[in-house]
């Protein structure tokens, strides 16, 4: 069975390439390029693992991944925070308390 991966990246390119190398692994990838959709998706189904990009001008992957670990439904969920720029690196350091895997 293939495990399930939901990208929310607010670049759809960058989400989609992303997206494209993980499908030869045996995984399902999903991409959102918005929250909202991102979030009813995983009230329908919980997956595998979330796949977050850091930083993105509507709303930044930390601020999802801190909504993700306040709810009991999802705090135990695999979720892993890329950072592409070293400031992403350096604000990702400074987040170190979500807990993201």
């Amino acid at each position: 069975m293939k495990k399930r991966v939901f990208i929310v990246d607010q670049n759809r390119d960058s989400a989609l390439a992303f997206a494209a190398a993980m499908r030869a692994e045996e995984v399902s990838p999903q991409v959102f390029t918005e929250d909202g959709p991102f979030y009813a998706a995983v009230e329908e189904h919980l997956p595998d693992l979330v796949v977050l990009r850091g930083e993105m001008p509507k709303v930044s992957g930390y601020a999802i991944c801190n909504r993700l670990r306040s709810q009991p439904r999802t705090q135990a969920l695999k979720v892993v925070i890329v950072a592409l720029k070293a400031d992403d690196q350096a604000h990702a350091h400074e987040q170190s308390q979500l807990k993201a895997d």
